[in-house]
């Protein structure tokens, strides 16, 4: 049999197609890679460092707020409400700030500080503790985009480095701490 003109055409038509579609997914391909490669190499870092020196401002802001107490007795007991931490960071926020309402949370077992990156939900999770006299905290954990931007780790360190030297302007060492509802009570030596 002699191919007719609708056959040819038929044949053609599925070939454009089938080659259409590898061009087109071959294309996406590649602009994926490229946008998965550009965050990688060069958005990502540039966000993390922007993150970090924000963290790190607010929190030198932050420390430099902080007054010992007037009247120290040893053994006593600061309390310190999910309010009081709450208006410590709204305090060290300018409006232009891309972190927008931060709320505090004081639970028996961690706090959590929840806030919006740029409009999107985030929180922070840790669990302070006591160790050689100097204030920490551990089992840090992100929720959110910023989790995309900064590690649990690297919060970890800023909190612990801004908390000891917030501790050093109290000049005097923390014994015990301890979570309640809406409350963290600091023992000082």
């Amino acid at each position: 049999m002699f191919p007719t003109a609708g056959n040819t055409f038929a044949r053609s038509q599925r070939k454009s197609r089938s080659g259409c579609l590898a061009w087109t997914l071959a294309i996406l391909m590649l602009l994926l890679l490229g946008l998965s490669l550009s965050w990688l190499f060069v958005i990502s870092p540039s966000i993390h460092n922007i993150a970090k020196t924000e963290l790190n401002l607010s929190l030198d802001h932050a420390e430099a707020n902080i007054h010992p107490p007037l009247l120290f007795i040893p053994g006593i007991v600061i309390p310190i409400s999910e309010h009081t931490i709450t208006e410590m960071v709204v305090n060290n926020l300018s409006p232009s700030d891309p972190i927008k309402n931060p709320v505090t949370h004081i639970t028996p077992n961690d706090i959590d500080i929840n806030f919006q990156l740029y409009g999107f939900p985030c929180v922070i999770t840790a669990v302070p503790q006591v160790t050689n006299g100097h204030l920490g905290v551990n089992k840090v954990a992100i929720e959110g985009i910023m989790s995309f931007i900064i590690s649990p780790d690297e919060i970890t360190t800023l909190l612990d480095t801004h908390l000891m030297h917030a501790q050093e302007l109290f000049q005097h060492s923390v014994t015990n701490v301890q979570l309640q509802n809406q409350e963290m009570d600091l023992t000082l030596q």
